[in-house]
């Protein structure tokens, strides 16, 4: 790091800020509210890249969790980006943030990790560096204290910097004041493991700006979106639609008959434990929402295993909605054909229709039976394959599992989920002629 550069990082320890957090979307669903009373003062928590990695560091916050426990979902953070001589296009664009849960220790962040993600996008910022963030997986606290650190991880030579919003505000006291660390020892006040902030920084200010939801803020828009159920649910979830039986999905290793996933999973979502399927189960997994404004033509790529579903019986189909999971409508049908990157659409729905009822109460086109592992990939559509999801601003998709009769066989699984931009086109490539001679 040059002089110029150490001069202005020093300088921007202790920033001055006008920002509002004005970027989640509602409140509801609100944990743990600490963003008022900002004191207009930011604390560094960054890591800076490898040329100036003695700089990097982090801050942490504790919030005490009352009897019953949460389930924490997303996070809101106030912050400000410093200006530095950075190209103009990245100032204010935060693409990596590193989210961490502490146990606490005798008042400081413990060396037990409740959760770590590393390098989440934020679903939700605005350019002065305050950011939403839905965490990749539920975080489930019991009782007790715990420290919440954020971290961004961004090149300061292409990004600039970031720093942690601050409050003066003490009805925000947990049970210790804010800490720091910098373990490369570049900043010189011997702060290199967990310290109160203030005896480290210029602040005074105890406390950092944030808030914990039980609920998602905002759609998943940074495609493509990629999710292979490895670490967790990837916020997909449940949902039982009035079944004569409760709903058998679960994630994990599917047991035989199912067999590994495709591509070296280990995990996916699957029905009844590999056993017989139970007549009267009428269930859905449900996904985060997305954002389609920036996207043509969605497309998704899907490894689907239908197994003894006896045809026209029991069976799975993708469905969509944009109004809030008010209704719903199949993507494509068994008849519609797609162009994909991959080429036409292929192992899209086997059988037509369900009798005497439908999963996700659609009686046509579903997958009933293909015997093992299979790569599916359509457009994002309507039924009829024709009109795309794509400039739709809240999308939710979910599969929906339904059976008619009790069979002996696995029923239904899936995995390694991908969604991108499509052709621009949907002409579908049928056939190949080589070139004759004079042409």
């Amino acid at each position: 790091m040059s002089n110029q550069l150490l001069t202005t990082f020093r300088i921007a320890i202790l920033v001055a800020t006008t920002a509002l957090f004005a970027t989640t979307s509602s409140n509801a669903g609100v944990l743990y509210d600490q963003t008022l009373g900002a004191a207009g003062n930011g604390e560094t928590s960054q890591r800076f890249g490898p040329a100036n990695d003695t700089f990097s560091n982090e801050g942490a916050d504790d919030f005490v969790v009352p009897a019953g426990g949460w389930t924490v979902r997303s996070i809101d953070v106030l912050g400000v980006i410093t200006v530095n001589p950075i190209p103009p296009a990245n100032r204010g664009v935060i693409n990596n943030v590193d989210i961490t849960f502490y146990a606490d220790s005798s008042g400081q962040p413990g060396s037990t990790v409740i959760a770590s993600f590393n390098d989440v996008r934020p679903t939700i910022q605005d350019s002065l560096g305050d950011f939403t963030v839905n965490l990749p997986c539920e975080v489930n606290l019991a009782a007790g204290t715990y420290w919440l650190s954020v971290v961004v991880d961004e090149d300061l030579a292409t990004f600039g910097q970031w720093s942690w919003e601050t409050t003066a505000d003490l009805s925000y006291f947990g049970t210790s004041f804010a800490h720091w660390r910098n373990p490369g020892m570049a900043f010189g006040n011997g702060c290199t493991d967990w310290t109160v902030r203030t005896a480290c920084l210029t602040s005074s200010d105890p406390n950092n700006v944030f808030a914990l939801h039980d609920s998602l803020q905002g759609c998943i828009s940074v495609f493509p979106y990629q999710e292979d159920f490895e670490v967790c649910e990837g916020q997909w979830q449940i949902m039982d639609l009035g079944g004569v039986v409760s709903p058998t999905w679960t994630r994990g290793m599917p047991s035989p008959p199912f067999g590994a996933p495709l591509n070296g999973s280990a995990n996916a979502f699957w029905t009844n434990g590999g056993l017989t399927i139970p007549a009267g189960e009428n269930s859905v997994v449900m996904s985060p929402c997305f954002d389609f404004s920036n996207l043509s033509n969605p497309e998704i790529s899907i490894d689907i295993f239908a197994d003894a579903l006896n045809g026209g019986l029991n069976g799975a189909v993708l469905q969509a909605s944009t109004d809030g999971g008010v209704t719903w409508q199949n993507v494509g049908s068994n008849t519609s054909s797609t162009n994909t990157t991959t080429g036409p659409s292929s192992n899209w729905f086997d059988i037509t229709n369900l009798t005497p009822n439908g999963a996700g109460g659609q009686n046509v086109s579903h997958w009933s039976t293909n015997g093992g592992w299979l790569n599916a990939t359509h457009l994002l559509t309507d039924p009829s394959g024709t009109t795309s999801l794509g400039g739709q601003s809240n999308v939710t998709l979910r599969i929906a599992f339904r059976s008619n009769l009790a069979v002996s066989g696995a029923g239904f699984a899936f995995d390694n989920i991908i969604i991108r931009e499509g052709p621009d086109s949907d002409l579908a490539v049928t056939d190949v002629t080589s070139p004759v001679s004079g042409c």
